[in-house]
């Protein structure tokens, strides 16, 4: 959705998920750049909870995926605005994960 999707084509994608009536959305987040090629070279966790209206990013690797995940959030909170009738923006929280030393 990050670099695949045009502002007209979400809701076509997002609409059949029903994503406005989810306490928590969960995406993935890559921070691949072409989108006719796989790859990136980082994944982390975006969350979107709703009864927070906030969006909070989990990234092992200190923020790397920040700039890809701002990119995503700002798409769905876009969508989710007109959804939900939103009257102000969502906010953000970046947590940052530690990396587990334990297998």
């Amino acid at each position: 959705m990050k670099i695949s999707f045009s502002v007209q084509e979400i809701p076509s994608f997002l609409d059949p998920l029903s994503l406005e009536s989810k306490d928590l959305v969960l995406l993935a987040v890559n921070n691949a750049s072409d989108p006719d090629s796989p790859g990136g070279t980082h994944w982390s966790l975006l969350i979107f909870s709703r009864q927070a209206l906030e969006f909070f990013h989990l990234d092992s690797s200190s923020g790397m995926n920040e700039d890809d995940a701002r990119i995503l959030s700002k798409k769905l909170h876009d969508f989710l605005a007109k959804k939900m009738e939103l009257q102000k923006w969502v906010s953000w929280g970046h947590v940052v994960a530690p990396p587990s030393t334990e297998y």
